[in-house]
């Protein structure tokens, strides 16, 4: 599902589990590096890569979306935050976006369990990064390094 208004851009994706990614920590850097560098032409690549298991509706629409966001949100870097981490189950992070103009908005990335390994299973994005951060974090946030 996607949402647009005016103050708030929010994208709610979740679908069939995606491809089993090695390294969750290499697939949230290049999201980073891929909104944070507004690379639109990478966007599409990239989710389909990430998420080619995906409903192809869910997957599509998360394209456009994030597409129409760099067109009218220019960013200028952030960083990626392991927010959660349950054995090979579970791990969660957020990507902190910098606005041009001086905010922050946020992607809470959720890699789930499949027989092949961990899998991007949700995106959340809200333009505004309190809309994230208020929700509950199962450990401390503990930064990940983007080469």
């Amino acid at each position: 599902m996607f949402f647009i208004r005016a103050a708030v851009l929010s994208v709610v994706i979740c679908g069939a589990p995606a491809v089993a990614i090695a390294n969750p920590e290499t697939t949230s850097c290049k999201m980073l590096e891929v909104l944070s560098q507004n690379k639109i032409e990478e966007i599409e690549p990239t989710l389909n890569d990430f998420a080619a298991r995906w409903l192809p509706q869910s997957r599509n629409g998360a394209i456009s979306q994030l597409t129409e966001l760099l067109k009218t949100e220019p960013f200028v870097g952030g960083s990626v935050h392991r927010i959660t981490k349950l054995g090979n189950d579970l791990e969660e992070h957020i990507v902190l976006l910098r606005l041009r103009m001086g905010e922050v908005a946020a992607m809470r990335l959720r890699y789930e369990w499949s027989p092949d390994g961990l899998t991007l299973a949700g995106m959340d994005f809200k333009r505004q990064v309190a809309d994230l951060t208020t929700l509950s974090f199962v450990s401390v946030p503990e930064e990940v390094i983007c080469s």
